[in-house]
């Protein structure tokens, strides 16, 4: 939870920034000492540039999703292989990684959006 509430802020935070015309590039800096990783920060300029016509923004709930890099297809981390079943990278000190497959339960409303991420070609991220 506290991941998904760091990263609506810095969703929030990126929407501040790009509306007071500060560069993407410093912006991305910025948010990148907030949450410590570069792709998330590119995620949230990436989600903050969808609400760009709003005069400003509070987000109420936590994010759940965040864009993910074209050439990784999703998450670095983290992959959903379909509605029930979720693969987790765990990294070792060789620099090796190996995955651990878990279950997943979504609520009925997610299913759907879940379902379309898995099946499409869509980018997609989660925390």
């Amino acid at each position: 939870m506290l991941l998904m509430r760091k990263f609506r802020e810095a969703i929030e935070m990126a929407h501040h920034l790009l509306k007071n015309d500060i560069d993407t590039n410093e912006t991305k800096r910025r948010l990148t000492k907030f949450l410590s990783n570069a792709w998330y920060a590119y995620s949230a300029i990436r989600r903050a540039k969808l609400y760009l016509n709003q005069p400003y923004l509070k987000l109420r709930k936590p994010q759940l999703f965040s864009v993910g890099s074209r050439d990784e297809k999703g998450n670095r981390n983290i992959k959903i292989r379909d509605a029930s079943e979720v693969l987790i990278k765990i990294p070792h000190a060789d620099g090796k990684h190996s995955w651990l497959k878990g279950r997943v339960i979504f609520s009925k409303k997610y299913l759907l959006i879940v379902k379309e991420l898995t099946t499409s070609n869509y980018n997609y991220g989660c925390q």
